[in-house]
């Protein structure tokens, strides 16, 4: 793999974490808008289990698809810190 290729596959996971870091601030606060007296509302940590269990599934599956299946441990670096830059930039604007 060259120096341009891991690059690139380093940006791809950012951005899977960027994505992963949407998707679970969309489920909570789908979630936290719900009635309190929702099916679903009782079941919140088992979506949101659920939902990570999938993403972390599609994370594996985009790691097989770009790099063959091959793992290294800037992958996970660059992906928590993708997940980190979107926890930084979108839950500082957070309305209580």
């Amino acid at each position: 793999m060259t120096v341009n290729e891991q690059f690139v596959s380093i940006l791809i996971m950012m951005a899977s974490g960027v994505l992963v870091g949407a998707i679970i601030d969309a489920t909570r606060f789908t979630i936290s808008a719900i009635s309190p007296k929702s099916f679903l509302k009782r079941f919140t940590i088992g979506i949101e289990l659920v939902i990570w269990a999938l993403l972390g599934a599609l994370t594996f599956y985009i790691l097989y698809i770009i790099k063959g299946g091959e793992w290294r441990l800037i992958d996970p670096i660059a992906q928590i810190s993708g997940i980190s830059c979107t926890s930084l930039c979108f839950n500082h604007y957070s309305v209580s």
